[in-house]
């Protein structure tokens, strides 16, 4: 007989059985593959016995040698036999996009199925690629709190916990602690979950989400937009390069080319006049929602920029346009029919700029004390500065056509869903 070194191991689930008279085949998943072992007559009664009761995605270990394409079996271990508690065969073979299969109830089993892994490790890619991307760009990555004194977009939204008897709230964005690092580096950023508290059942909403937060010292509105430009083309490419084939099992209608800089770059009015001819009910001032950014979608073949926002919508520390100060110096990037994945603004860095702005538009819940340390940057020679913001799971979604943001995060946290599993 042949000695033990000899042999090749394989450990993985059982996923299909096919048995002969003499002979039979066993198919393994091993993790990013599938290979096929043939169990011979010479050791069929041995092993017979065992071969029929292997259990579907019981996990077992099998010993084997090559015979020119075969991997021919000498022995089979059972690690750890699975039991019938899900259709497993219908998961592994699901489509992750398809909801009335994929549910989020079954989230924790959706691991085998290999367009969810597929989907998860172009993520895990993607994540890793925008921290190289930032450093090779200057950047340092600042670890910002999740437990905040403060929000972003006023209490309603946000979710408060009690902290050692004070008020405290999940982070909802934290731009106020990252233009504070701009006193210590002149690029920084920081990637990590943000928590929205809105009670919004939309395609791409979740409570929970990772955040790409970005601030830039001298850098202007238009500075930042062709930044992030570079940015979303240089990504974008990278994932073609490395997923091509991924991407489009997914994504068939995939093409790199249409995330390619330069973007288009409409004004808020000029975005406005074109709602207005499908709806005109819309009035200027409003904000553009999924509806409005429809409606736009359809007469762009690649991303554009809605720039100058009306400043009712804009939080207080973003500059006004200093021609007409009802708009602000901001502007959201929408990839057509995916809606805003981005948005860029440049901030307020003079004092009596932002307190003439506190005056007339006020403080998120007026709470000026839990303010007071962003509001004093000012006073310590804060330098001119924009900033950008990324959802990470609105920006796979558009490039992997994905129905939902939670199609592309593992363990989505969704209004109205118990957070199970």
């Amino acid at each position: 007989g042949m000695t033990e070194g000899a042999y090749s191991v394989a450990k993985g689930w059982v996923i299909g059985v096919r048995r002969h008279k003499h002979v039979a085949f066993v198919d393994l998943d091993l993790y990013d593959r599938k290979e096929q072992f043939v169990v011979r007559e010479d050791v069929m009664d041995r092993l017979g016995d065992l071969v029929d009761k292997l259990r579907p995605e019981s996990y077992v270990e099998i010993a084997y040698v090559r015979d020119g394409k075969d991997n021919v079996v000498k022995d089979i271990k059972v690690i750890n036999e699975a039991k019938d508690v899900y259709p497993y065969k219908v998961i592994r073979h699901a489509d992750p996009y398809d909801h009335s299969i994929a549910k989020l109830n079954i989230r924790h089993v959706m691991f085998k199925n290999p367009l969810f892994r597929d989907i998860l490790e172009i993520r895990a890619h993607f994540i890793r690629a925008i921290q190289l991307y930032l450093d090779s760009n200057g950047f340092i990555e600042i670890s910002t709190p999740v437990i905040s004194p403060v929000t972003y977009y006023g209490k309603d939204s946000a979710f408060k916990l009690d902290f050692n008897g004070f008020e405290a709230y999940l982070n909802q964005c934290n731009a106020y602690y990252l233009e504070d690092a701009l006193l210590g580096f002149p690029k920084v950023y920081s990637l990590i979950p943000s928590f929205r508290a809105e009670r919004i059942d939309s395609p791409r909403y979740l409570n929970e989400y990772w955040h790409l937060k970005g601030e830039m010292a001298n850098y202007d509105l238009y500075g930042v937009m062709d930044f992030m430009e570079r940015f979303v083309s240089d990504l974008v490419a990278d994932l073609a390069n490395k997923f091509q084939e991924k991407i489009l099992n997914l994504n068939k209608d995939f093409d790199p080319n249409s995330f390619k800089a330069p973007f288009y770059r409409i004004d808020y009015d000029e975005a406005v006049e074109v709602i207005r001819r499908t709806n005109p009910n819309f009035q200027w001032g409003m904000q553009i929602g999924s509806v409005e950014e429809k409606i736009l979608s359809q007469h762009f073949d690649k991303p554009f920029w809605v720039m100058h926002l009306p400043r009712k919508t804009q939080p207080f520390p973003y500059r006004l346009k200093p021609d007409n100060k009802e708009k602000t110096l901001t502007a959201d990037l929408i990839f057509p029919w995916h809606g805003e994945v981005l948005g860029v603004a440049e901030k307020i860095y003079k004092m009596d700029e932002l307190l003439e702005r506190v005056r007339t538009d006020g403080l998120p819940d007026n709470n000026e004390e839990n303010y007071r340390w962003y509001i004093e940057l000012r006073d310590m020679g804060l330098p001119p500065h924009s900033g950008f913001g990324v959802g990470v799971e609105r920006f796979l979604k558009a490039v992997l056509n994905a129905p939902h943001v939670r199609d592309v995060t593992p363990f989505p946290r969704l209004y109205e869903h118990r957070p199970v599993p």
